[in-house]
């Protein structure tokens, strides 16, 4: 029999083991060529130049962290594949296959594997290319060009990038069983030892990994100025923390329920309780992984999101004055007013004045009195902030400049010095009352009698905000307003929604990376469950001669399968809660609830994976064998 017709057996009898392995792969190649085809195709022919130059760039970061994401994916699955496989292949010794013929065996069968999921995610990308572009003009808002086709080059290089990733890690695996020893085989083929619980050992991770996960946790929920110095510590606790309650804490909570007798011998949780201790022992670095992708899914759904809410409020800000006339300068007034009335009599001249402290990093900070704040808010119909706390002459509100991020948060206790007067700080506030000027400057907001006790010599501005004209009539003044003093600073309403559609379409695409980073964490932890199963089949053909019946057999199996996905979809919960707290202070923004709706669509994947992981432990493990003798 020819090697190639043996790998083709040995793939159709193991490919619902790895049927999951092959969905995951496929999904992610079809959303890569999808990405591929915004930039190479004419999807977004209908928009700007600039907005397609900007998708084309963030694209790219897209297909940066999806090539990353799936070295380490493919490494992981060949990895386990070909662990699995040495188990099986000592057989092969003794019928007089050489290491050469047993590597090739292997390498045949993991590339059908990988060309079956790059056939599927390239069929998948041809049939779902025009349902992916109404998702992302849905999700966007931005029209997409309805002609658009999906494009040859994406289907290259989408196809080319993950067959070049996939072919690599196989002959490197290859290479390996290549100068692998005939007793290397032997003993792999052996069940791993069940070592010796070290208590002491799982008490020090499990007081670390709390420690770590807490203090973590707390770094994210804590007022801060800066948030970016605080990052890589709060990333690093958290990770860390994870992998000491997967390997320490988790498996100590399960080894002293473990010698409660009442708790062991209640509902036959002695036929699977000593297993997945063992499990958790041997498999923590695959929990840990799999938690870490899933909160990174969360967070990279939450941070489109909140990209998205703070593009809505520029927009907003940009487009809510037809025209700000700022002036440092003494300016006729008289002038100013009775040629905007010549434009249009109706218009509405607001005139509000600002002064500036300077900063301690040498620039200077806009200061606007309560009243004037006030104003602004009547005239932009915002609710006003201080509705329900006061502002009085001991404290200052902080009122945002607008930017779509910043790793700024919290003032925390911060003071500044006005007139001699020391203010605390009291809150920041997003409400666009500044228009187009949010977007280039914020302001303090202060009492009217801290404003009025500033020194005269304090450097001011005044701002001019007309309203009741259309957009022609405030280009018309513009003009004559730039003719008659070419310092005055002119602010026109503006259109920010059309340059910052890349935003829009960023947020789009953080869905459907969401969904392949759910996709790949659920079947990186069913692969490692599956892959254990064919170790458990000697234990469970000993218990059901012992007398032990199918249904308390097949309950113990769907208990030991399904708490790791349990354990990893808590810890996902706990951890998601303090990342998504710290997102929504980094970019003011309102995440929670799409906190829920990932972790709704989290859950759903997973029972649908934990189904199917049970479904192939009972095929693998022998239990379906045990059902079809009885």
């Amino acid at each position: 029999m020819s090697l190639l017709k043996l790998a083709w057996i040995n793939f159709k009898g193991s490919i619902r083991s790895w049927l999951m392995m092959i969905v995951s792969l496929s999904f992610s190649l079809m959303v890569m060529i999808n990405i591929f085809n915004i930039i190479f195709s004419d999807m977004l022919s209908t928009t700007s130049e600039y907005t397609q130059k900007m998708v084309n760039s963030v694209m790219l970061a897209v297909i940066a962290i999806l090539a990353i994401f799936l070295i380490f994916y493919i490494a992981y699955a060949i990895t386990v594949f070909f662990r699995k496989q040495k188990k099986e292949l000592g057989m092969y010794v003794f019928m007089g296959f050489s290491m050469q013929k047993i590597a090739a065996l292997c390498l045949i069968e993991i590339l059908m594997i990988g060309l079956t999921s790059l056939i599927i995610g390239l069929v998948g990308g041809l049939l779902f290319c025009k349902l992916f572009g109404m998702l992302i003009e849905t999700l966007s808002g931005v029209p997409i060009s309805s002609s658009f086709m999906i494009s040859s080059e994406a289907m290259v290089y989408g196809c080319l990038m993950f067959w070049l990733i996939y072919l690599f890690f196989s002959f490197v695996k290859f290479i390996g069983i290549c100068r692998s020893s005939v007793i290397d085989l032997l003993n792999a083929n052996r069940t791993s030892e069940r070592k010796a619980f070290r208590p002491i050992w799982m008490v020090f991770r499990a007081i670390f990994g709390i420690g770590f996960m807490g203090y973590g946790c707390y770094l994210a929920i804590r007022p801060s100025n800066n948030l970016f110095e605080q990052l890589v510590p709060i990333v690093l606790l958290i990770c860390f923390g994870i992998y000491l309650l997967f390997s320490g804490f988790i498996p100590l909570v399960l080894s002293m329920l473990q010698k409660n007798k009442h708790f062991l011998y209640q509902e036959q949780r002695n036929l699977w309780i000593n297993s997945l201790i063992f499990r958790m022992t041997q498999n923590y670095m695959t929990y840990t992984v799999t938690a870490i992708l899933l909160i990174s899914s969360l967070t990279a759904l939450a941070t489109g999101l909140a990209l998205q809410q703070r593009k809505q409020k520029m927009d907003h800000a940009a487009a809510l004055y037809p025209i700000q006339i700022l002036s440092q300068s003494a300016v006729n007034q008289d002038f100013v007013d009775s040629l905007i009335h010549s434009v249009n009599p109706e218009a509405k001249i607001t005139t509000i004045l600002m002064k500036m402290i300077p900063t301690e990093y040498g620039g200077t900070e806009l200061v606007l009195s309560l009243n004037g704040f006030e104003r602004l808010l009547e005239i932009s119909d915002n609710k006003n902030p201080l509705k329900d706390q006061p502002l009085d002459d001991t404290h200052y509100l902080d009122l945002e400049h607008l930017y779509l991020m910043s790793f700024r948060t919290e003032k925390s206790a911060e003071k500044i010095t006005i007139a001699d007067h020391s203010l605390d700080y009291m809150g920041k506030s997003d409400v666009p009352v500044l228009g187009s000027l949010a977007l280039a400057s914020g302001a303090v907001i202060v009492s009217d009698s801290v404003f009025d006790s500033m020194p005269e010599d304090s450097l001011r501005m005044s701002m001019e905000i007309v309203q009741n004209i259309d957009q022609a009539q405030a280009n018309q003044i513009a003009q004559e307003l730039a003719a008659y003093d070419p310092s005055l600073s002119i602010m026109l309403a503006q259109d920010k929604a059309g340059e910052m559609n890349f935003v829009s379409i960023t947020y789009a695409i953080s869905y459907f990376v969401f969904l392949v980073f759910v996709i790949s964490a659920c079947s990186i932890l069913a692969i490692r469950i599956v892959a254990d199963a064919s170790e458990e089949r000697g234990r469970i053909i000993i218990l059901h001669k012992l007398g032990i019946d199918k249904s308390t057999l097949s309950k113990a199996a769907m208990k030991e399968v399904a708490i790791p996905y349990v354990l990893t979809f808590v810890l996902t919960t706990i951890c998601s809660f303090f990342v998504i707290w710290c997102l929504n202070s980094t970019m003011n923004a309102n995440l929670f609830h799409i906190q829920w709706i990932g972790l709704g669509a989290i859950l759903a994947v997973l029972a649908i994976f934990c189904t199917g992981s049970i479904m192939s432990y009972q095929k693998n493990s022998g239990l379906l064998k045990i059902y079809k003798n009885i």
